[in-house]
Order: C-alpha cells, then structure tokens, then sequence
C-alpha cells in the first residue's frame, strides 16, 4: 500500500469491526518517510489472536482478511500492540525513496466521521502540525454552522489547506 491513507483506511476499518468508537490518528510527513499511528478503544486482540492475525493473515473474527499483510508487507517498518479490552495501535512508516504517498488523509478522516467515530487526527508535515478533533469541532460550531457547512467538509477542508500550505503537492 504505498498511499498511506489506504493502509490508514484499512486499520481503521479493523478498528470498526472491533467495535471502536474513538480513533486517534498520527500522521507524520518528512523528506524520508511518511509514518501513521492509529490507536482505537475497540475490543482489542489477545496474544494468540493478534500472532494468527499477523502470521495467517486472519482478522479476529475469525475470517481471512489481507489487509494487515498488506500493510506490514509494504513498510519499512510496521509494530502493532493489542490488550484484550482496550484497544489497539497500529503503527507504520514508509520510504518516500520508495514511492510511498501521502495520499487523500482528508477523504479517509471524511469516512471514518461518516461511520460515527469521534477521530483526533494530529497530521505532521516537515515538523508543523494540525490538530482536528471531531468532537471538539462539532461542540465549537452552532448547530446553523454544522448544518450548513457540516463537520465533515469542515475537518476536509481544514485538512486539505494544511497539506497545501506545507508542501501538500510533493506529497
């Protein structure tokens, strides 16, 4: 997966059949690499199933899924922490020397909103950062604000313009 808003995509949607709420996403960009970390409050895997989910390739329910694979097999360096009942982290970082991309983080926060999920994304680019938190954001607006401009598009856009005034078009 060498745009990192799939491999982020694909987590979180482990995180969704998990039965998390809550997601905090890390997204950190520099001239090397391009890093994610996203930690949920979903179910979380013990030892035997966390082992069968990165060596077989099974999720934990049991059914075959590649995604982790998938994401483990494309970076350079990959570490995932579960504890049963509390949650997971999963945690990426990709060569840009490699091809890896940012790729649409923006869209990727707009459908992890739209499945319900409270979602913290830090983005880091070339060491400046963005804060958007859902929560926060939909408690600041009037209730006129959010219907006529909607949480997502505002967290969207609010994405989207960091990217571009730090160095978005290389990325």
């Amino acid at each position: 997966m060498r745009e990192v808003s799939l491999a982020i995509s694909d987590v979180a949607q482990n995180s969704i059949d998990a039965g998390a709420r809550h997601l905090r996403i890390a997204v950190e960009v520099d001239e090397e690499r391009v890093s994610f970390e996203v930690s949920d409050d979903g179910q979380g895997m013990d030892k035997e199933v966390l082992t069968a989910a990165l060596e077989d390739g099974r999720s934990f329910k049991g059914s075959t899924g590649i995604g982790l694979t998938l994401v483990r097999a494309d970076a350079k360096q990959f570490e995932i922490s579960s504890e049963k009942g509390i949650g997971t982290t999963v945690r990426a970082s990709y060569l840009r020397k490699d091809g890896a991309q940012l790729g649409d983080i923006g869209a990727t926060m707009l459908t992890l909103v739209g499945e319900g999920f409270d979602t913290v994304l830090e983005l880091s680019i070339y060491g400046r950062t963005k804060r958007i938190d859902t929560g926060e954001l939909k408690s600041s607006l009037s209730v006129a604000e959010l219907q006529s401009r909607g949480v997502l598009r505002l967290a969207r856009e609010n994405i989207n313009k960091f990217i571009r005034q730090n160095g978005g078009a290389n990325l």
